[in-house]
């Protein structure tokens, strides 16, 4: 019984922890500017940031920077923002308006590579 309550106790701490102290996202902010919020993605033989947190309802404004990148890592796609088969060029900017919370994935066409959005409110 004794075992029981320590249990007890020590998931109902894990608990509290999870809902007072929720694990971090860790990704790159888009800053705002002008009504929009703006962030500059390098493509290399991956995306950096490969997180970034934008806004719900605000259109976004991504500026890809190339610099040696695999071929396919400069064709991307993201049906969740409506983004058709696009394939990058230096300096290109792509606008979006997240209507929905969530993590989404904009991803090169084969998959291997993928920058994650969350959307917050």
């Amino acid at each position: 019984m004794k075992i029981f309550k320590i249990v007890l106790l020590v998931v109902l701490l894990l608990v509290l922890w999870v809902i007072f102290f929720p694990p971090s996202f860790g990704g790159q902010r888009a800053e705002m500017v002008g009504g929009e919020q703006k962030i500059d993605i390098t493509v290399q033989s991956s995306y950096s940031p490969e997180k970034i947190a934008v806004k719900k309802d605000i259109p976004v404004r991504m500026k890809f920077k190339i610099t040696g990148a695999a071929a396919c890592s400069k064709i991307i796609v993201s049906s969740a923002f409506g983004i058709p088969v696009t394939e990058l060029k230096d300096n290109q900017e792509l606008v979006f308006t997240p209507g929905q919370k969530g993590s989404y994935n904009i991803t090169c066409t084969h998959g291997m590579y993928y920058l994650v959005v969350r959307v917050t409110a």
